[in-house]
């Protein structure tokens, strides 16, 4: 016998959606299906998966339908990154992440497909099974740039939404395995660690000149001298055509944590006085210096034109 109680609390538990699975498990057979769909209480929303007809069409119905629509899947990525509250990531297309013989077509969600599917980690966040922090991470070292990465990173540490213990798991169980990006997070993680240690200033300032001479600059000047709080200072890299200031950081994670409000409080009194500072640190000149050098080029270029309209 059809329970329709059953129906209706998995509905308004998954955002008015259930698996053709669950409406079978609830005693539904073929024909009561196609009733509740002829008489627009359900509506069809995919293959597998039928909803409430008067249930808003919202974000979460959307995933729910992307994770009912496979017989095994979590969400994954840039969702899961968004779910988990990590910075810089909106709701966007859903995205999944199902074991690697499932089919990777959908029309409603972009499918990641995972070997190991088996051995990921996934938590329980707001009733949805979501990959947890670090393998959310790992996943997304193979789509993000270098810097992008490494901001995901230190964001997630920083709100401890991240545990190392748990990435170095990860990396661990996929040693002998040849997954994109997970060299990038093997770096991080070392970098990261309790043990990291502080580069040479010497290295640094040859990573810092190969970065400057990459292509033309205005006139600029290597450890300019600076008046902050009354305390003398020096930046790497001073462009005053542009009033940027370029910092290069080869402190371990642990040492920029501790002085995080100190560089704030530097980067403050300078933007105070019109001065903007970009920060790089080694992963990021190291990985991508290309990227690092259109990024001073494009800041450069931002800050004439604003200039230009003032001056105007």
């Amino acid at each position: 016998m059809a329970d329709q109680r059953a129906i209706e609390k998995l509905a308004a538990n998954q955002h008015g959606v259930f698996s053709a699975t669950q409406v079978r498990e609830a005693g539904f057979n073929r024909h009561a299906v196609q009733r509740k769909l002829a008489s627009s209480r359900w509506v069809q929303l995919d293959y597998r998966v039928f909803g409430v007809a008067s249930a808003p069409s919202t974000w979460e119905r959307q995933m729910w339908v992307a994770i009912l629509s496979r017989p095994t899947a979590s969400v994954g990525g840039r969702s899961a990154a968004y779910m988990h509250g990590l910075r810089g990531f909106a709701q966007g297309r859903p995205v999944i992440v199902v074991p690697g013989s499932s089919n990777a077509r959908s029309e409603v969600a972009r499918v990641i497909r995972a070997e190991h599917y088996p051995e990921l980690k996934a938590v329980n966040v707001a009733g949805f099974p979501v990959t947890s922090v670090a393998e959310t991470i790992v996943c997304l070292a193979s789509e993000l740039g270098p810097g992008h990465l490494e901001s995901v990173f230190d964001d997630a540490l920083l709100a401890h939404k991240l545990d190392l213990h748990d990435v170095g798991a990860i990396l661990e169980r996929e040693i002998g395995r040849r997954r994109r990006g997970i060299v990038r997070v093997r770096n991080l993680f070392e970098e990261k660690g309790e043990d990291a240690p502080t580069l040479d200033a010497s290295y640094l300032e040859g990573m810092l000149e190969q970065l400057i001479n990459r292509g033309p600059l205005p006139v600029w000047d290597r450890e300019h001298p600076v008046l902050l709080s009354g305390r003398r200072s020096r930046v790497d890299l001073f462009i005053p055509d542009w009033q940027l200031v370029v910092e290069v950081d080869g402190r371990s994670w642990h040492a920029r944590t501790d002085a995080f409000e100190l560089d704030r409080e530097r980067d403050n009194q300078l933007a105070s006085r019109g001065i903007q500072v970009l920060r790089f640190t080694f992963r990021m000149l190291k990985e991508d210096p290309d990227a690092c050098f259109e990024i001073i080029l494009a800041t450069g270029h931002a800050r004439s034109v604003e200039a230009g309209v003032e001056r105007a």
